[in-house]
């Protein structure tokens, strides 16, 4: 099994270390070492031989147009919906983590002598423990560099899983849709639970219920009164310091809103209004193919 027995003074001027400590170590404390003689190998492997069956055995069962399953399928969760995109089954470490879609890839390096090796780039992968404001929690993620980045640019875990671009859809993976769902579902619970306190209710322009606070001269205003009373207060007292703020009526905040230049559009609801007149004309001139 193994070959002729040798020593460190059979190896000549040849050392195990480029330093002279290390190299006056070794001859002092003479160590043998047994070499093992070198296993050629076959031309069948032991692991290809049942793989050559499989195959085999699938070709003579398979059809034209017949479709091949996975023998384990993606556990659904219950209550969520499922990932148009499906779990990668070549790199599966990225279904349970924020990869962006980034996979190893493999590179050849040539050197000076025109010698070419090959090398696999994998991905630069960290663990963070990320808030999320909407769950309130803090979320153990494992994650690539460039998609935590992304996440601070975006400002928060949050806005990142919640953006509606398809390219991020994509790139959120198996892990970071199910976060993506439980936020969402959090969100209108939010919502419907703050709604249910205001008794005037009204869809504004992207489709979403918003609350009336109080209505001004045909504006409904979406933020408390207090609020909009207090900035306007804080901003006359710059110039006039002996102001009182029961001098603010409501005659004079729309007014004084002007005089400071903050947009009444900020602070107002834009109704949803549908044109059915134009849908109307638009309908008449178009024409079936």
């Amino acid at each position: 099994m193994f070959s002729t027995v040798k020593t460190t003074k059979s190896f000549g001027q040849r050392y195990f270390s480029a330093t002279p400590n290390a190299n006056g170590r070794a001859i002092k404390e003479i160590k043998t070492y047994l070499l093992k003689d070198r296993v050629h190998l076959r031309p069948t492997t032991v692991r290809a031989v049942p793989k050559k069956r499989i195959i085999k055995k699938a070709n003579e069962k398979l059809q034209v147009g017949q479709v091949i399953m996975r023998k384990t399928l993606p556990k659904k969760k219950e209550g969520l919906p499922e990932y148009l995109y499906g779990e990668s089954p070549f790199y599966t470490q990225s279904n349970h983590g924020l990869y962006g879609g980034f996979f190893p890839y493999t590179v050849e390096k040539e050197t000076a002598s025109k010698g070419k090796t090959r090398v696999v780039r994998k991905p630069h992968v960290i663990s963070k423990d990320l808030y999320s404001a909407t769950l309130d929690a803090k979320l153990h993620l494992n994650l690539v560099m460039r998609v935590y980045q992304t996440i601070q640019k975006e400002g928060g875990l949050d806005s990142y899983l919640t953006k509606n671009k398809s390219h991020r859809i994509k790139e959120l993976g198996p892990k970071g849709w199910e976060l993506r769902c439980k936020v969402l579902i959090q969100q209108d619970k939010n919502l419907q639970n703050y709604l249910k306190g205001h008794k005037n209710v009204i869809i504004d322009k992207d489709g979403k219920p918003c609350p009336v606070f109080f209505e001004l001269d045909s504006y409904e205003f979406k933020v408390p009164k207090e609020y909009i009373v207090n900035s306007l207060y804080k901003l006359e007292k710059i110039n006039n310091r002996e102001f009182d703020v029961k001098l603010i009526t409501d005659d004079k905040i729309l007014s004084m809103m002007e005089k400071f230049q903050l947009p009444i559009s900020f602070y107002t609801i834009e109704k949803f209004e549908v044109d059915m007149a134009n849908i109307e004309k638009q309908l008449e001139e178009a024409t079936l193919f």
